[in-house]
């Protein structure tokens, strides 16, 4: 390799839920700094991933919003053809965005909200890997990094603390990936998950900063924030062996998420 190459060089990254305030935008911006063109997902915010790309852009990168929900199934095959075409087929795939943690007694979990919750934890996996799948085993490569949650498969908290169906959604997530890693090895495809706990957020605008350490890093904190989440993720890119593996990132306390 030459010695000016990047890591992810020729790689092209899908990255869903990329223009908010968490890990989807540290993600993609990581990617970027080690190389990869990004296709930056979002669902509704098309003018903060405008800006996403700009930054990756400047980055001497190549990248483009391609606008989905990414639970609906026409508009993810929507998005897989428009990113074709504009910048090509991926090559890494990261899915984040599931549902939405809100603390609730058992006795109060409102039907509607339960199905919402697995329905958006689970539904972007299967949708996502059906239109992944086919490019990459044509080409025998692949990395597929799928957000779960820390302690998930071994939920400890009481409801009203921590939801059960986010949970649930989560663990469905690692069960697939433990399931569709063992698979789609042999095709040269890895598909791992990474399970934080809870993540410490820092500004948008210190991330590419952050990435280049052209500024004081913030005091070490016991949580990870997006930025550690997203090197790890970008690590995960770049192993050869590591698959169908859930890659835990907890707080100060293992064994709770609170």
């Amino acid at each position: 390799m030459p010695i000016n190459k990047l890591p992810l060089q020729g790689e092209i990254a899908l990255v869903t839920g990329s223009a908010g305030n968490g890990i989807g935008r540290a993600t993609a911006l990581t990617l970027a700094y080690q190389g990869a063109d990004v296709i930056v997902n979002t669902r509704q915010s098309t003018d903060a991933a405008e800006k996403v790309v700009e930054e990756i852009i400047e980055m001497g990168r190549k990248a483009v919003v391609c606008k989905a929900d990414i639970t609906n199934e026409s508009e993810v095959k929507s998005m897989f053809r428009e990113a074709q075409n504009k910048l090509g087929t991926p090559t890494i795939a990261i899915i984040g965005p599931g549902g939405k943690w809100m603390p609730t007694a058992l006795t109060d979990v409102h039907i509607d909200h339960w199905e919402k919750n697995l329905n958006d934890e689970i539904t972007p996996v299967l949708l996502l890997t059906k239109e992944l799948l086919p490019g990459m085993r044509s080409k025998q490569h692949g990395n597929i990094v799928i957000i779960g949650g820390y302690d998930a498969d071994n939920w400890q908290v009481a409801s009203e603390e921590g939801p059960y169906d986010y949970a649930l959604g989560k663990s469905g997530r690692h069960w697939l990936v433990k399931t569709l890693g063992r698979q789609e090895a042999s095709n040269g495809i890895s598909i791992n998950a990474i399970a934080p706990g809870p993540v410490r957020r820092i500004p948008n605008d210190l991330i590419v900063n952050m990435l280049s350490e052209s500024i004081d890093l913030p005091p070490k904190s016991a949580y990870p924030n997006q930025i550690d989440v997203a090197q790890t993720i970008a690590w995960i890119c770049l192993q050869r062996h590591i698959k169908a593996s859930v890659i835990n990132m907890p707080g100060p306390n293992p064994g709770s998420v609170n």
